[in-house]
């Protein structure tokens, strides 16, 4: 009887793994989750807490390190993670139709070489926010909505869109920064989503849904 509960509970637990990450294929969470990528966005959190990454307080010299040793993380969790993001792309959605129950989804598949983005029509087993970031489980039919920490805007002459990250709270709305070269290297929006989670994560309380 141990022995069921337990072959039991570990199937539920791997239920609501896999439920949490919109049904992902089980080797490609195994490789997410694994400790050597856990390892690595530990190391990196820790230098990014004891650094100063200030160019006023910083040398030319120490800020060409940290990005040398940044570099360096980035090609570890592309070798960690390797092909499995190909099965799980990131997309924006755009307009749906529906039919026969199934969400018929027009997407730009926000990675890769195409500028502007390649488009296609996915069909899904639910409704995706128009402008959302998802990670798309191609497997499951589902999607996985992205924490609205992210955002991407039109860049500049109509070429590929910018990617912005949430940066703080303002009394004028909500501070999004580009850190690769944009128009405009920040963005201040009314983004309520962002505002009411950032709130949520900082006081503890359960995110909003």
């Amino acid at each position: 009887m141990a022995e069921l509960i337990r072959a039991v509970v570990e199937a539920a637990r791997d239920l609501l793994k896999r439920a949490a990450f919109a049904d992902a294929p089980p080797d490609f969470l195994d490789t997410l989750l694994s400790t050597d990528v856990t390892n690595l966005f530990g190391e990196v959190i820790q230098r990014r807490n004891t650094w100063s990454g200030h160019s006023g307080a910083t040398s030319a010299d120490s800020l060409k390190e940290q990005l040398d040793i940044l570099t360096g993380h980035v090609h570890t969790l592309r070798n960690l993670i390797g092909a499995g993001w190909q099965d799980f792309p990131l997309v924006r959605a755009g307009a749906a139709r529906i039919r026969n129950r199934v969400f018929h989804h027009d997407v730009d598949l926000a990675m890769g070489p195409n500028t502007p983005f390649r488009q296609e029509q996915i069909p899904i087993s639910l409704g995706m926010e128009e402008g959302g970031l998802y990670l798309l489980s191609r497997e499951a039919g589902s999607a996985l909505p992205l924490a609205p920490l992210v955002i991407m805007r039109p860049a500049a002459f109509g070429s590929n869109s910018g990617c912005y990250y949430f940066n703080r709270l303002q009394a004028e709305g909500v501070r999004f920064v580009a850190y690769h070269e944009v128009a405009e290297s920040e963005l201040i929006e009314d983004a309520t989503p962002t505002a009411s989670l950032a709130a949520a994560l900082a006081s503890g309380e359960p995110a909003p849904q």
